[in-house]
């Protein structure tokens, strides 16, 4: 199991995706092949690993993505990912025209069960909170403008639209400012409350 990152509850902790076991990897990608499409849980996985191992030999990871860092919500007691989050440098790599703008959320999921617990908040905290330690002072996100639920979620956790109302490659592209910690902290109160 990887170094936690966040503890969220007795059980649950916010832990890097290249320390834990590959049933967890498994049941992550297999996620987001199902949820996001594009690219298949196996391809998925080796891109996964192939970033994994560039960072463990002090290399950026050159897949397409650029992934920074890869998280998950674990349940400590039986080892079950519960949601997860990726940080890369570019998310929007199928489209022809790219704004140019990184680092970006990417792929945050979390389980149907587990939803309107906190842990999408969690997951969108730790990957801006890594993001602002790698030196980035923004954080963007595409989100479908149809999801207006989703929209307004994300605006919650601190992200504002960056273009206005014009779309992206479809998309919505949300910024979230990470110069000021209390900035974001703020949409989800205070540590005590959580």
């Amino acid at each position: 199991m990887g170094h936690p990152i966040e503890q969220l509850g007795r059980s649950q902790e916010v832990v890097s995706l290249r320390g834990v076991s590959i049933d967890v990897l498994e049941q992550v990608v297999f996620w987001e092949a199902e949820q996001f499409g594009v690219r298949t849980a196996k391809d998925r996985a080796q891109l996964y690993r192939a970033a994994f191992g560039a960072t463990a030999a002090g290399r950026t990871d050159s897949s397409p993505w650029g992934y920074l860092e890869c998280l998950v919500v674990l349940d400590t007691k039986c080892q079950e990912p519960l949601g997860a989050a990726s940080l890369v440098r570019n998310d929007l790599v199928w489209c022809k025209r790219n704004p140019g703008l990184s680092p970006w959320l990417s792929s945050l999921f979390v389980k149907g069960k587990m939803r309107g617990r906190g842990l999408g908040a969690r997951l969108v905290q730790e990957v801006a909170r890594t993001a602002r330690s790698m030196g980035f002072s923004e954080l963007y996100v595409a989100v479908c403008p149809d999801k207006k639920d989703l929209n307004k979620w994300y605006e919650r956790q601190g992200f504002e639209g960056f273009f206005g109302q014009k779309l992206w490659a479809g998309f919505r592209i949300m910024r979230k400012d990470l110069r000021c910690p209390a900035t974001h902290e703020k949409h989800l109160g205070h540590p005590s409350q959580r």
